[in-house]
């Protein structure tokens, strides 16, 4: 009787989690690399804002500041909703354009907490993601020396502390002598009890049994 190997819900997970977390990181990165090089070549200036034009979608504020002498009018770069006609606000020029102006040090601090969510998300589930495939290797390797004995599924058990998105694993159980051998999670909802009294192939390097593999795809 063939199987097929049902990964958890949470294998599949973590890689969407994982790109939300590459997606953090470089955009977090792109924002702050545009923020230190605008702070590099640019300088504040304190500006009045003159005027506030607004409608149903969008908020405009319209400001005007010197440098050097000279009068500029500009738009404010970014949204604001608390700046009125008459109140001052410090933004920054280009030194080789006075004309055109950003907020550069708005988004520094937002970009370094993206950065630094990214790269949790990415550490965390990346040691989830290495953590299957070493396991993964584990067992090629194990079947690759072909060592095994036929045992008897005696029962299954349900693992509930270790449910995942809804899911239950459950564990086959044999018996070697006095040992009770134990089968990784399996993750399918298929009625494993049936199993119980057919004989399942353990792979194992050597005969301390501490490290061995369950292969429940075949069951004789």
């Amino acid at each position: 009787m063939k199987r097929k190997i049902v990964l958890p819900i949470a294998y599949y997970v973590s890689y969407l989690i994982l790109f939300v977390g590459i997606v953090l990181f470089v955009f977090g990165s792109v924002v702050l690399g545009k923020g230190i090089y605008n702070k590099k070549n640019t300088s504040p200036v304190e500006a009045k804002v003159m005027t506030v034009i607004e409608n149903d979608e969008e908020r405009y504020i319209l400001i005007t500041y010197n440098v050097d002498g000279k009068q500029y009018n500009a738009e404010l770069p970014y949204f604001d909703g608390t700046l009125d006609i008459g109140d001052y606000v410090t933004v920054y020029y280009y030194n080789d354009n006075p004309q055109e102006i950003n907020g550069s040090d708005k988004y520094l601090l937002q970009s370094i907490i993206l950065i630094l969510c990214g790269l949790c998300i990415i550490i965390y589930k990346g040691l989830y993601l290495v953590k299957y495939f070493k396991e993964k290797k584990r067992i090629e390797l194990l079947k690759r020396k072909n060592r095994f004995e036929l045992l008897e599924i005696i029962c299954v058990e349900e693992v509930e502390k270790e449910i995942s998105y809804g899911v239950v694993p459950k564990v086959i159980i044999c018996v070697l002598g006095d040992k009770e051998i134990k089968s990784s999670y399996i993750w399918e909802n298929y009625k494993l009890n049936a199993l119980v009294g057919h004989k399942v192939k353990v792979y194992y390097e050597d005969s301390s049994y501490k490290n061995y593999y369950v292969d429940y795809t075949e069951v004789e």
